[in-house]
């Protein structure tokens, strides 16, 4: 369980493009689950400081995933379209 976890992680750090890496990671929610919708389980600070980012650059990054149309966002309830 640990080992899959940090495999994780390390793969969302290989991303090098934060919009990437924020999309990775509402994906990697969504893997544990069938649903379209995902609630991120931590506030959008505590998700900055996980993913080392910065909370306004963070939030230009979802508005930019919203814009594409990848997804429909409500504070921390993602809706993933595909």
């Amino acid at each position: 369980m640990i080992f899959h976890l940090l495999l994780n992680r390390i793969y969302l750090f290989s991303n090098t493009k934060m919009r990437d890496m924020i999309y990775q990671y509402i994906h990697t929610l969504k893997s544990s689950s069938d649903c379209k919708y995902v609630t991120i389980p931590m506030s959008l600070s505590t998700l900055s400081r996980y993913l080392y980012k910065d909370r306004s650059a963070m939030e230009r990054c979802f508005k930019e995933l919203e814009d594409m149309g990848l997804i429909e966002r409500d504070i921390c309830n993602i809706k993933i379209i595909d």
